[in-house]
Order: structure tokens, then sequence, then C-alpha cells
């Protein structure tokens, strides 16, 4: 019998009890919110670096999508004599589908058109500089050219894409199998 009422003692104790006050209450939110508080900056600087590099992630993505499909263009011209000017920012081609395949650097942006009546789109946002090379077959620069030439065997292109944070350079050559 001792047993079964210190039982029923401890279950009276338990039973009593109401709860939280409304003390504990506020003082369990004044604590959580000043934890809060304190590591909110170190939340905000994780997000803010992940959305930077998201960003640069995505421009480089964009960049190499463009650049890859001018290549791809570059790499059907029958021959080295089908390009019919190239600068130091802007070449003009054909291909065996398109006359007069056109890009060029313009306003901040890689920039294709076609032939005289056709659309211009930007292929490439965000460019701060864009450079083309011409060589020949000894590997000497050829300088550029308002004329189709005969000899051209590689083309380098240089990229600097970027935003308010970060610049990204791209490099790339191509020698089509077509000029040889």
């Amino acid at each position: 019998m001792a047993k079964s009422a210190q039982h029923t003692q401890e279950k009276n104790r338990w039973q009593k009890q109401d709860g939280f006050s409304l003390m504990e209450l506020v003082i369990v939110i004044v604590v959580v919110g000043v934890i809060s508080v304190t590591l909110l900056p170190f939340f905000r600087i994780n997000i803010n670096s992940y959305l930077t590099v998201r960003a640069g992630k995505d421009l480089m993505q964009s960049s190499r999508i463009g650049l890859e499909r001018m290549l791809a263009e570059l790499g059907t011209v029958p021959a080295s004599s089908d390009i019919d000017f190239g600068l130091s920012d802007e070449i003009q081609f054909d291909t065996p589908m398109y006359s007069n395949v056109n890009y060029e650097f313009r306003d901040g942006a890689l920039v294709r058109s076609e032939g005289l009546f056709g659309g211009v789109s930007k292929v490439v946002i965000g460019v701060k500089s864009f450079q083309i090379s011409f060589y020949d077959e000894a590997g000497t620069q050829i300088p550029s050219f308002y004329w189709p030439r005969n000899d051209i065997r590689r083309i380098q292109l240089e990229m600097t894409v970027g935003d308010d944070d970060r610049d990204y350079e791209l490099c790339t050559q191509i020698a089509p199998r077509n000029f040889y």
C-alpha cells in the first residue's frame, strides 16, 4: 500500500503542473530572437555568395554555348576563301547552307547576322571584349583583311565576358579540316 500511495502522490504532482507561465514564454521568444538576429548576417553572406557564383556560372555557360555555335558554323566553311573578310572583332563567311554569316562584337554582345536581309540575334550578352586572330599554315598571324584569302589555316577567338563582380575569359581555336 505504501507504493500505491507514493504513486498517487507523484501522479498528483504531475497533474498539478499547468504548463509554461507567460514569463517563461516571453523569455524563450526573446532568446530565440537574439539568436536569430545574431545568425542572420551569416546566412545573408552565404546566400549572397551563392547568388554571385550562380550568376557567374550562368554567364559562363551561356558564353560557352554561344561560342560553340560560332565554332560549329565556322567548322562548316568549305574553304578558307569562303571567309569574305576578317577583322579583329568581326568575321563574315559563307557556309553550305547560308551566305554572308556575320559575327561581330557590338554593344556589349556577340551578334550574329545572316545574309543581306537576314535577322540579327545576340548570341552572347555581357561581352566586354572580343578578339579574332587569323593564322596561316606557318603559324604567322594574318592582319585584318577585307577580301577572301586562301591561306587561312587557324582562327583564334578570345572573349571576355563579365558582370559587375567578375570577368571571365574564354579562348579557343579552330582549324577547320576543310581549309587544308
